[in-house]
């Protein structure tokens, strides 16, 4: 029997009317302006609690089936791995040859510190984490976990296809390469959290792992242009 109702929908149709939702979110949202201002934490924290609570009261998902248990212990290991990660970034940031590979004109010198310390940890990593690793993931388990990795990592790629391209035209780089390989590149980042998600038994270690690089990209792409000029 099933953990949670799936009220007269088909079997499966729950988890992907969420998929598309999310992925038509990030979509939308990324073409207001005030999203990629003020607006960016705030409205993700709050979309965020609302789909959490459609998860527990529409779905009958438990907060354990999201991935808030666990503790906070797997931080530490995530943070550590982020760091470990993101290293080679910032020796790519300090050549001249090749810092234009990830020189990303988004990591402003203006807002470094709330970047870093606010709008990625908890606009960006938290958010993700608990709508694919979390919400997301959960809905999935119930057809196993290979469909929960595999159907979490899809979507999660293609949430990606709009701040790419927003990307690609922000520093003049070719919209469909970057497209395509962002979205692949996530799709396999996307594999890797949900494994951790479910070994961990939470999401703190994939939040921290997903915050920490996240984080240090944006401080080596800030490097980066440095570099550049």
């Amino acid at each position: 029997m099933p953990s949670y109702r799936r009220a007269s929908l088909p079997a499966g149709m729950p988890e992907l009317l969420i998929a598309c939702a999310l992925v038509a979110y990030n979509a939308f949202l990324n073409r207001w302006p005030p999203f990629h201002g003020p607006a960016y934490v705030p409205v993700n924290v709050a979309a965020g609690f609302v789909l959490v609570a459609v998860a527990v009261s529409g779905l009958d998902l438990s907060f354990d089936r999201i991935g808030f248990a666990g503790g906070f212990a797997p931080a530490v290991p995530g943070l550590a791995a982020g760091a470990l990660l993101a290293a080679p970034l910032f020796f790519l940031a300090r050549s001249r040859s090749r810092a234009h590979l990830i020189a990303d004109a988004r990591a402003t010198p203006d807002d470094v510190v709330f970047r870093t310390l606010v709008r990625i940890p908890i606009g960006t990593a938290l958010f993700e984490e608990v709508l694919f690793r979390g919400v997301l993931l959960g809905a999935l388990l119930d057809e196993g976990k290979t469909i929960a990795v595999a159907g979490s990592a899809v979507a999660f790629g293609l949430w990606h296809i709009e701040p790419a391209r927003l990307m690609a035209k922000m520093n003049d780089r070719s919209v469909t390469p970057t497209v395509v390989a962002t979205v692949a590149v996530t799709f396999v980042a996307g594999i890797a959290l949900a494994v951790l998600r479910i070994a961990s038994g939470g999401l703190a270690l994939p939040v921290a792992l997903h915050g920490s690089v996240n984080a240090l990209a944006n401080l080596a792409s800030r490097q980066a242009l440095r570099s550049t000029f």
